[in-house]
């Protein structure tokens, strides 16, 4: 699905702030953002739902003007907010009375429960430490690729109803195979499994190089040593030149 988190190459939206300011935006500067945080890796921790299903859940859940404008552990939230829901855990009557009594109360830390599991906290901080993706990297037999280091491919001009962690700006663009990286599951497969259910069938993942003038046309500004892109791409995103 082609949403609001994909916005690379698209017109009048900008450059990307790299300013330290702007990395700020990523800090727990809030008790909400410090009570939020924990909240992810902690379902992860407990397979309650997997990483590409949280982002799914994200981009269908948030509208984009609201997705652009809110911070970044709403996003968060709001991903969280309706994976619970959507399984049941939590009903959206409950969730509304809870934000009724909060409204109702001075002080919502009376509200807080202290509950304190040993299997919870540990299962996050490994996934905080490790996080969710390598675990699931395996080693690749160059035998089992459908392409070799050198080979000219071009991206696939797709356009998926559902999931999908292949760039909009860099669809029907021919690159050279850099580097074969092994292989993972599938986002645009994994994002749509309940849970952690059974994994889908991992596939090749291929370090791919791109000309920059090839991506953004006759006018990209050249910046010298900056003439190429590297990005990571499954295998069924590619096809032959």
């Amino acid at each position: 699905m082609d949403s609001v988190h994909d916005i690379g190459g698209t017109d009048n939206v900008g450059s990307i702030d790299t300013s330290p300011e702007n990395s700020k935006s990523f800090d727990l500067d809030t008790k909400w953002e410090e009570l939020v945080f924990p909240l992810l890796p902690a379902l992860y921790g407990q397979k309650v739902f997997n990483f590409n299903t949280n982002r799914y859940t994200i981009e269908d859940a948030m509208d984009p003007v609201y997705y652009l404008e809110a911070p970044y552990y709403e996003h968060w939230l709001a991903g969280i907010e309706a994976m619970l829901t959507e399984q049941g855990i939590i009903t959206k009557e409950e969730y509304q009375d809870r934000i009724d009594k909060v409204k109702q109360t001075e002080d919502p830390d009376d509200l807080m429960t202290e509950y304190n599991n040993e299997e919870i906290t540990e299962a996050a901080i490994d996934v905080i430490e490790n996080g969710t993706s390598e675990r699931w990297r395996q080693e690749t037999d160059p035998d089992d690729t459908a392409f070799e280091i050198g080979d000219e491919v071009r991206v696939k001009n797709i356009h998926p109803t559902g999931h999908t962690r292949c760039p909009e700006y860099i669809r029907n663009v021919e690159g050279v195979i850099d580097e074969i990286m092994g292989t993972q599951t599938l986002p645009d497969k994994r994002a749509h499994v309940d849970g952690f259910g059974e994994y889908t069938t991992p596939e090749p993942v291929y370090h791919v190089k791109f000309n920059n003038e090839d991506i953004w046309g006759e006018d990209y500004e050249h910046f010298e040593g900056n003439e190429t892109t590297y990005i990571s791409l499954y295998e069924s995103y590619l096809e032959s030149v």
